[in-house]
């Protein structure tokens, strides 16, 4: 195929000599820096420069049109990424070209005419009650054991863990408040970040146990660092390094996957989310409640994300169904000598 392409119609006083690579770095620079967090901002250069700058980067931006954006993905699809991933390069060029039409580089972004390729549906690694309380056990050993018990009982990002300060734990309430993340940012190292939204931005009851493991543990942390005094800094997190400095939540993904190697289970740390997610549905809890537990924007993701992986949930709510059509169906009893989980209805199939 012919990559490059004749030039396309731009507003009078632009040059038409700018090439795509030249455009992006200021792009990067001048449009999306001071608009995304600097984390997002590295997300877009890597793709851009990894999958859009080999085969666009020197042609006149002026001559982009939607076959050279095609060409871009076919090339992609062609190095091995798979739909999800060429979406984001998609993505990415859009909003790239988007911003060359608000500055009057371009009439029409030349993305708008080539769809985005299709997402594929993501597979979900669901940890069982027993894998995950086996891979606990391996870790009791860990300076950082109670991070995986809040993790799991939070149903919390281990960014957000490791953000947690001491400020956001409320023993009174048995709560903790998420306001930020750990994140890091190239050229920077490891630094704090607010929640991106709103939903994100929340408190989480949590249970007596946990609640006592982490008084305890404050009361040890404080004594270490007075012990330590000036070798051990204190900047009020929950779960600090041997230093007293920002946990890397990298570390605990680590530890984690060792552990979980160790028992012969397949998961990663992110897939606690999962298990708590998927626990607290068929137990009964309103997705409404597990959506706001887990940051997620609506219920209706939330069970997007999950209706198919609660296990017996569909049997169950044929059961329901059947009794509410015939009241002499006897739901409870036949459900519990089929072994179903008596799971409520209403909380798994609300919008």
């Amino acid at each position: 195929m012919e990559v490059g392409g004749r030039d396309r119609g731009i507003y009078a006083g632009a040059s038409g000599r700018e090439t795509v690579g030249t455009f992006a770095e200021r792009w990067l620079r001048d449009a999306v820096a001071g608009r995304v967090r600097p984390q997002t901002r590295d997300w877009y250069a890597r793709l851009y420069r990894k999958y859009v700058a080999p085969v666009i980067s020197p042609l006149k931006l002026t001559s982009i049109g939607p076959e050279q954006i095609t060409f871009v993905l076919a090339k992609s699809k062609e190095s091995g990424l798979n739909g999800t991933s060429r979406r984001r390069v998609h993505t990415v060029m859009r909003n790239m070209f988007k911003t060359a039409v608000q500055w009057r580089l371009l009439e029409v972004n030349p993305v708008d005419g080539v769809d985005a390729p299709r997402a594929e549906e993501r597979q979900l690694v669901i940890p069982s009650a027993q894998q995950v309380h086996s891979t606990l056990d391996a870790l009791k050993e860990n300076r950082y054991y109670l991070a995986f018990k809040v993790l799991l009982h939070s149903g919390a990002r281990r960014g957000e863990i490791a953000a947690l300060r001491w400020s956001d734990v409320d023993f009174g309430a048995n709560q903790i408040r998420i306001e930020g993340t750990i994140v890091t940012v190239k050229g920077q190292g490891l630094s704090y970040a607010s929640t991106k939204t709103k939903s994100s931005l929340r408190t989480i009851s949590l249970d007596a146990e946990v609640m006592e493991l982490l008084r305890d543990h404050r009361f040890h942390q404080m004594k270490h660092i007075k012990d330590h005094q000036g070798a051990v800094t204190d900047e009020g997190r929950v779960f600090i390094n041997a230093s007293g400095s920002i946990l890397d939540p990298l570390v605990l993904t680590k530890a984690w996957r060792k552990a979980a190697d160790s028992v012969g289970v397949e998961a990663r740390l992110h897939d606690l989310r999962h298990s708590a997610a998927t626990l607290m549905l068929a137990a009964g809890v309103p997705v409404g409640d597990v959506a706001d537990r887990l940051g997620h924007a609506t219920p209706a993701f939330t069970l997007t994300v999950y209706r198919h992986a609660i296990p017996g949930a569909k049997e169950a709510a044929a059961e329901r169904l059947a009794a509410m059509l015939d009241p002499s169906y006897g739901v409870k009893e036949q459900a519990l000598d089929k072994g179903l989980p008596i799971v409520p209805l209403a909380p798994i199939l609300a919008p």
